[in-house]
């Protein structure tokens, strides 16, 4: 065997060493943007379901300060409010 090839295969095994510590071992590695992708992906569907939250609450909102009837059921619905001669039961 001659040097040449002898030493080739250690320069890329070193060089394949190197490259794996910085992928791996290395603080800023691969497996660290892998967890931050993944918990960037869970912040951003918990925006989304909060923002359809927000949609429907603003909706809710809407109806009721623009219609009496939507007021007045909601309130009856929630707080267990009746007009003055009314007999009702509550049944839990």
């Amino acid at each position: 065997m001659n040097k040449k090839s002898n030493t080739g295969w250690r320069f890329y095994l070193i060089a394949a060493l190197i490259f794996i510590a910085f992928l791996f071992i290395k603080k800023n590695n691969v497996v660290h943007w892998i967890q931050s992708a993944r918990n960037i992906d869970r912040q951003e569907e918990t925006i989304r379901r909060y923002n359809e939250s927000i949609e429907q609450m603003d909706s809710r909102l809407h109806g009721l300060e623009n219609s009496l009837d939507t007021l007045e059921t909601y309130a009856r619905e929630n707080f267990n409010f009746v007009k003055p001669g009314e007999d009702v039961y509550l049944l839990y």
